[in-house]
């Protein structure tokens, strides 16, 4: 950023901003090309320059597309901050911008409910109207599972009476907001969600485990008694399954429970990882595409200017203006390069295709599908170099160095494939072993202390 201009936007100077603008109508527009650490207009709301903002998005509305280093565009900052005139100010300028995310995966609207920016909430809710069921966090959190681990129950309030279908929603690990008030020990926010009709008191999480569930398997501490007689009043009770469990017995459910959220955590990564890997896939996608096509269209060896003997069987006749050199002088060799390129052809435009297609893929799944056409396409685009140079190659000294540069990409990518598998693999079992005894634990902690719908002891 310009120094001068620096100087102006630290200072919030609207009258200083003209200035410059008037000597230099472009000074903005240039700050879109340079460097993302910072903007005029992330500085101006870091300093709190409200007012200053609001002209620089006057002058020049593109700087509300600019994100910074972290991911962090300048709605989220004036969601963060309670800005509701400008948050106002940029949503209306540009609608879209309502659904960029930062690199935690969280929305201008997951951001105002960590906050409580009750203001800022509802202007967001304006454009967004009933779609806040759908607005989740890479992990499944709804903006109400901030509020409570945030513990902003005015927040938490107004999101409920804008939809109370919320109070039901499960994370990835199958939490409702209820089962994070409790475990929290946020007797108000329990209050409040128990005064929810329709709220499940006995939903079950990941771990089959129940609201009351939750409660008993952690620390015993002084507002415990009184969320027990509100969980207990409004009819919850201990989860089936969970009765049966005693410190050190590992049951089936628990091993399938702690292998279903080892699954989850790995298998769902935040949007920021797919959005970039995805850029990553299509920038690459089609260079190959554009260079498959390319030798495809004008092959190793080149082609015949105008007719002639055929130079391998002049019985056959004369060879035809247009078609490949290779085709006639070594048919086998340049047989493979076409099948090669063709199919490295077919795979980068199928990325392509699908990443242009507008289909969901935002999961580890579909992602690596992806990369698999993709190492299908390198390797394709291997092969096809190898045997275009068999075509144009006369020398015995290099046509004999080709099997081991062969062997060299395909240990390579041998060793990219078992590394992947090596990976996923030790994450998974850690991830089930940490959830496994981190089950057992804290049941042990809580062993024998009450059976379904019963009164807590020594709380």
């Amino acid at each position: 950023m310009n120094q001068k201009l620096r100087e102006v936007v630290l200072e919030g100077d609207a009258a200083a901003l003209r200035q410059l603008l008037e000597e230099d109508p472009l000074l903005l527009g240039r700050t879109l090309d340079g460097s993302l650490l910072e903007t005029p207009l992330h500085v101006a709301i870091l300093r709190g320059h409200t007012r200053f903002a609001v002209e620089l998005l006057e002058r020049e509305p593109r700087l509300a597309e600019i994100y910074d280093e972290s991911g962090t565009y300048p709605l989220h900052l004036a969601s963060t901050r309670g800005y509701r005139n400008l948050v106002k100010k940029i949503i209306r300028a540009e609608p879209s911008l309502i659904s960029t995310r930062d690199k935690q995966g969280r929305t201008s609207t997951h951001l105002a409910a960590i906050h409580g920016q009750i203001d800022v909430l509802k202007e967001l809710l304006l454009v967004k109207k009933k779609i806040l069921s759908q607005e989740v966090t890479s992990v499944g959190e709804t903006p109400l599972h901030l509020c409570v681990k945030h513990n902003q129950i005015e927040a938490a309030k107004f999101l409920i009476e804008k939809d109370e279908e919320l109070v039901n929603l499960q994370d990835d690990n199958g939490n409702t907001i209820l089962h994070l008030a409790v475990v929290r020990k946020q007797s108000q926010m329990v209050k409040v969600l128990l005064d929810v009709p329709n709220v499940d008191v006995n939903a079950k999480n990941g771990y089959d485990f129940t609201p009351l569930d939750v409660l008993l398997q952690t620390p015993s501490e002084s507002g415990d008694r009184e969320i027990t007689e509100l969980l207990l009043h409004a009819g919850a009770k201990r989860g089936q399954k969970t009765n049966r469990v005693r410190s050190g017995s590992k049951t089936p459910w628990t091993m399938k429970a702690a292998l279903k959220a080892s699954w989850n955590n790995w298998y769902k990564r935040d949007d920021v990882w797919h959005k970039e890997m995805h850029n990553t896939l299509m920038v690459v996608a089609t260079l190959i595409a554009t260079v498959t096509f390319q030798t495809g269209l004008n092959p190793p060896g080149s082609v015949w200017q105008d007719s002639k003997p055929n130079p391998t069987s002049p019985a056959v006749g004369e060879v035809q203006p247009g078609t490949a050199i290779g085709n006639d002088v070594n048919f086998n060799s340049f047989k493979f390069f076409m099948y090669f390129d063709m199919i490295g052809l077919a795979a980068s435009l199928t990325v392509i295709l699908m990443l242009v297609s507008g289909l969901p893929l935002k999961t580890r799944f579909t992602t690596w599908l992806l990369v698999i056409a993709m190492w299908i396409a390198l390797s394709s685009m291997t092969m096809a170099f190898v045997f275009g140079t068999v075509v144009i190659t006369v020398s015995e000294n290099i046509l004999r160095k080709i099997p081991y540069i062969l062997s060299i990409w395909l240990g390579l990518l041998a060793f990219i494939l078992l590394s992947h598998f090596t990976v996923v693999a030790f994450s998974l079992w850690g991830k089930l072993k940490r959830s496994e005894l981190s089950v057992e634990r804290t049941w042990a902690v809580k062993k024998g202390d009450i059976e379904t719908g019963g009164n807590r002891q020594g709380t």
